[in-house]
């Protein structure tokens, strides 16, 4: 391969090994927890402010090794180990930026989009319609995900007087062409 150019895909075979899985030397964590410390500071809740650079979505992010690495993941991996790559790291105060490690858990995405604050966790805890439909038993639809949308839940109900309403709007609209 060319070296000016740069790969953009990896084969499985040759793809580098993600951060977890590569040995660190104890200098490289001195220096880590060095910087953890001068660059952070108590704030409200119990949390520890990241004060150093963040990222585009508000985790803090810390060069080392001329790599960004985030700063909350360094202060876990100082901690307890390395995250397994399966899971993620959760903020429990929901505060991106915090390092506090009591305040980390690793958790699947799917269990941290689950507990966050979108749509997709609004969704998930809705119990009733827009109507006061009970979303539970056989009063609920859930249709499977398509190509364009994720799988979705729906009220029978709502969805029955909806379907009469627009039955009922077609045969008035057709209704000399059938006699």
């Amino acid at each position: 391969m060319d070296a000016t150019k740069t790969r953009t895909s990896w084969p499985m075979s040759e793809r580098p090994m993600p951060l977890s899985f590569v040995e660190r030397s104890p200098e490289w964590w001195k220096k880590v927890r060095q910087r953890l410390a001068r660059r952070s500071q108590p704030g409200l809740g119990g949390c520890l402010l990241w004060l150093g650079g963040r990222n585009s979505k508000g985790y803090g992010k810390i060069k080392l090794g001329g790599r960004y690495h985030l700063s909350h993941r360094l202060a876990y991996e100082l901690e307890y180990g390395p995250v397994p790559v399966e899971l993620t790291l959760d903020h429990l105060c929901l505060t991106r930026h915090c390092l506090n490690t009591k305040h980390l858990e690793a958790v699947t995405n799917r269990e941290n989009i689950l507990r966050g604050v979108g749509i997709t966790a609004q969704r998930a805890r809705q119990t009733h319609c827009i109507h006061g439909h009970a979303l539970k038993g056989v009063n609920l639809i859930v249709q499977p995900p398509t190509a364009s949308h994720g799988a979705s839940r729906r009220c029978r109900t709502c969805r029955r007087d909806e379907w009469r309403r627009s039955s009922r709007k077609w045969y008035q609209a057709h209704r000399r062409l059938l006699t």
